[in-house]
């Protein structure tokens, strides 16, 4: 029996992302994920042609994991989505809150600036 031991590789950076980043880390999260459907289609023919109950019963554990393994990574993804959308929608905040800014009158820029 094979037994395969399958990491992630997930690390976490601190620091601002630029769009490139994110993209670029969804595209790694996407490949780790192509190749553990890989190893779970392998796995899964070995289970077809594993007379031994326990053994199968490792290999179906293995699958299992590998399952969650590519759910948890599929939740990366999806919060590397969700950061990189609230990041926009802050800098399309801020650039319009500084064209009003610019826009407004003297006095008017004085009470933003208290208020």
């Amino acid at each position: 029996m094979m037994v395969a031991i399958v990491s992630s590789g997930m690390s976490t950076s601190g620091g601002m992302e630029t769009s490139g980043d994110t993209q670029s880390r969804v595209a790694a999260l996407q490949a780790k994920i192509k190749g553990l459907v890989k190893t779970i289609g392998q796995i899964q023919k070995q289970i077809g042609e594993e007379a031994d109950p326990k053994a199968r019963k490792v290999l179906i554990k293995m699958v299992d994991n590998l399952q969650q393994t590519i759910l948890m990574i599929e939740q990366q993804i999806q919060q590397l989505e969700r950061n990189e959308r609230q990041k926009e929608l802050n800098r399309i905040e801020a650039r319009r809150e500084h064209e009003e800014g610019a826009k407004a009158d003297p006095s008017r820029r004085a009470a933003l600036r208290i208020g």
